[in-house]
């Protein structure tokens, strides 16, 4: 996903092939950190719902990097603002715009939630650990 990251900098990208660069880039990674532990915790029959959390957790992280980008400062962030857009780069706000963008956002946000509620995970630190990262710094 990173390669593929690099490899669309300074190249219109369309939306569907930035969706998979983020699945594969931040999706993939957290899919099989949580894959790993349902295999380990014996729960091989939530396997498929905790790689759609993973996935979807990637995605929404990578939509609010985007979002951040634009909408914090540099010592805000740790990092350089704008960086981008300096850099040309495709992102959520470029395809989607800031507020649509968002919008999407929650919505993956409120996938993973409902199959936290799936999983009997509604009420438990899991879901408060996602809900901490929704709210990252927006």
């Amino acid at each position: 996903g990173q390669i593929r990251d690099i490899e669309a900098e300074s190249k219109p990208v369309g939306w569907d092939q930035l969706l998979m660069i983020y699945l594969l880039k931040t999706g993939k990674l957290l899919a099989s950190a949580l894959v790993m532990g349902a295999i380990i915790a014996h729960r091989s029959d939530d396997v498929s719902t905790w790689r759609r959390i993973g996935e979807n957790l990637g995605l929404a992280f990578q939509i609010q990097d985007d979002i951040l980008d634009v909408t914090k400062t540099t010592e805000e962030l740790g990092k350089t603002a704008n960086s981008d857009i300096s850099n040309h780069k495709s992102t959520a706000i470029t395809h989607l715009g800031l507020m649509a963008a968002k919008e999407k956002m929650i919505l993956i946000y409120q996938d993973v939630l409902e199959d936290l509620k799936d999983l009997s995970l509604s009420g438990s630190e899991v879901r408060n650990i996602i809900e901490l990262c929704s709210h990252r710094q927006i």
